[in-house]
């Protein structure tokens, strides 16, 4: 019996992870199986990878959570940035020029970026998030989406 846990696969580049899936492609279509690209699922994990959970009506671009006072605008990506995030000691000054910490990252090629990976030509999306058994593993790492699937779960049955 082949179970989905047995199908996960981990590598350190892209080039490593179409190698493991054409190998697994080969090996279940020996045994007579086939494998259906569309339900196939790609997730970059990593810590820092991805967008960060937004919160409140106005989110800072770097941890997600919403500002208030002591916070810059960001010109790049056109939102808020707490003072804390952004390292900087001393008094805030308005400069239509500032680039967030995100942004600045953003500006360097990062594999958080792909949107789909193609296989023999056929296209494997990528995704942020996966479900599995109920359960919800996150591209950031840690058990933040995992908790934060089962609260809104809870709230709803309640």
């Amino acid at each position: 019996m082949l179970y989905a846990e047995d199908l996960a696969l981990t590598c350190e580049t892209m080039e490593g992870l179409l190698v493991k899936l054409k190998t697994l492609r080969k090996a279940l279509e020996s045994k007579g199986l086939r494998v259906n690209v569309t339900k196939t699922k790609v997730m970059i994990s990593g810590c820092n990878v991805g967008k960060p959970p937004e919160k409140g009506k106005f989110p800072c671009s770097v941890c997600g959570k919403g500002v208030g006072s002591n916070s810059i605008f960001c010109g790049t990506c056109k939102h808020w940035v707490h003072k804390k995030c952004i390292g900087i000691t001393g008094r805030l000054k308005d400069d239509k020029r500032f680039m967030c910490k995100r942004c600045k990252k953003m500006a360097v090629a990062d594999d958080s970026d792909i949107e789909k990976v193609y296989l023999d030509g056929e296209a494997i999306e990528v995704v942020e998030k996966f479900c599995y058994l109920g359960d919800t593993i996150g591209a950031q790492g840690g058990a933040g989406a995992g908790v934060m699937a089962r609260v809104r779960r809870g709230w709803s049955k309640f």
